[in-house]
């Protein structure tokens, strides 16, 4: 790492606050203690918000990966914070408490918990968030009524996923949502990290402090009924504890999730000039790379794919002998998962990397494919992987397909480690828009 060192403080992309709503939990920590003892959160659309809707048993998958009894924070209350749920979709909702989450960690908030100006100025933290389904279909229901209501409207808005959550909180910079379909959560974080960085002596950067990540809550009919429509890309399983299989020979089909995270990204030169411990840094985000290369309209190209993760382990400085985490996109499809270890063995082998040394795993055994919020969720664990030097088990990887022949895959089981110098995240979207996101434990 010592090339890595020689990076100017301003250069360097630290994560000083983390959050996340996932169907194994309600925060980080209690997400990743599920993760990690092998628990999974998927569930039958009866235990989930689908089972509120009338026609929710006409729906063809039968399993979802839901957060259990979602709520805000108590603090919410206490403190007398704005949050109208009767105007915010789920997806909303979701984003709003990992948001609130991360931001605290990040000692950013204040007592009435909104972003202290002592300790930034609102001006300058912005607020990006990806979604793909967020309010979408909440349009469908809306349109059967007889009257629509002013609420109807802001429940259909995506781009709430952000606006509610920077106007709750106070941060005044560029708050956009970014949709790049399943990639959106880990794309924001890559479009965030860039627009810490100042690019021109004469010009500040964009932000000071960006809160990045995704949000989707689209456990809704109309939303399975979309990738039901692609006939073999929705799980027909009955059984939540086996149905989300990747890599597996009997992958039938991914499982819908739903869920958010989001990191506080700044330069370590701003996290050191307001007082952070170098103790309280999650991680540092070492590479980042985003490219669109579609080998189909649903499946990234293999060569661009490699390509990015080449280009993380690059910046990352990535040198032959470190062992490395990587969590994969894979959604427990017969079509995808094999193209994706296809991705991961060129890089592999591209790098000169010691397939002993390389940990592969999706954790959307566990969750079920989030959508949107997928690369932001899969950051979160990645770091927390980095941070424990601990492979989440590969749930239901019973008979793994051939093309992960030689990589080390975790079935099944916990994995600790003497030491774990990088995780790297993998995000594909539909139309081929691939995201990679690489991180190291930080050192000084």
């Amino acid at each position: 790492m010592s090339t890595r060192e020689q990076l100017p403080d301003d250069q360097r992309i630290v994560i000083t606050g983390m959050g996340a709503v996932t169907p194994l939990g309600l925060d980080v920590a209690s997400s990743w203690k599920r993760l990690e003892n092998g628990g999974s959160g998927i569930v039958p659309t009866s235990e989930s918000p689908l089972s509120q809707y009338d026609d929710y048993e006409k729906i063809g998958a039968k399993v979802v990966g839901a957060v259990p009894d979602f709520m805000l924070p108590a603090q919410f209350k206490e403190k007398s914070i704005k949050v109208d749920q009767n105007y915010m979709h789920r997806s909303a909702l979701l984003g709003t408490r990992a948001v609130y989450e991360a931001l605290s960690q990040a000692g950013l908030l204040n007592e009435d918990l909104v972003i202290d100006p002592d300790k930034v100025d609102p001006y300058t933290i912005g607020l990006y968030m990806g979604t793909t389904f967020a309010g979408m279909a909440h349009s469908v229901q809306a349109m059967l009524k007889d009257r629509l209501s002013p609420s109807d409207l802001f429940k259909t808005l995506p781009a709430r996923v952000a606006t509610s959550q920077a106007m709750q909180f106070g941060a005044k910079n560029l708050s956009p949502m970014i949709g790049w379909e399943c990639a959106s959560g880990a794309v924001a974080t890559d479009i965030g990290a860039r627009s810490l960085l100042r690019y021109r002596d004469d010009m500040p950067p964009v932000a000071n402090v960006v809160v990045a990540g995704g949000t989707d809550g689209p456990l809704e009919p109309a939303n399975l009924a979309y990738f039901e429509a692609l006939k073999t890309a929705v799980s027909p399983s009955t059984d939540p504890i086996t149905a989300s299989r990747p890599f597996d020979k009997a992958a039938n089909g991914l499982v819908m999730g739903e869920g958010a995270a989001a990191l506080v990204l700044e330069t370590l030169a701003h996290a050191k000039g307001r007082g952070i411990k170098e103790t309280d840094i999650q991680a540092e985000l070492v590479g980042y790379a985003s490219l669109t290369d579609a080998q189909s309209k649903t499946r990234a190209g293999i060569e661009g794919a490699a390509h990015a993760m080449a280009q993380v382990a690059y910046m990352g400085r990535l040198t032959v002998g470190e062992t490395i985490y990587i969590n994969a996109h894979a959604t427990s499809t017969s079509d995808g998962d094999p193209i994706e270890a296809n991705i991961i063995q060129q890089f592999v082998t591209e790098a000169g990397q010691n397939r002993n040394n390389t940990y592969v795993t999706s954790t959307k055994g566990a969750t079920g494919h989030t959508m949107g919020a997928a690369g932001a969720i899969e950051a979160v664990f990645s770091i927390k992987a980095l941070q424990t030097s601990t492979i989440p088990p590969a749930l239901n990887l019973e008979n793994p397909i051939e093309e992960t022949q030689g990589l080390e895959l975790s079935p099944g089981r916990t994995t600790p480690l003497a030491s774990l110098d990088m995780a790297i995240s993998n995000s594909l979207g539909f139309g081929g828009g691939v995201t990679t996101l690489a991180f190291r434990k930080f050192q000084p």
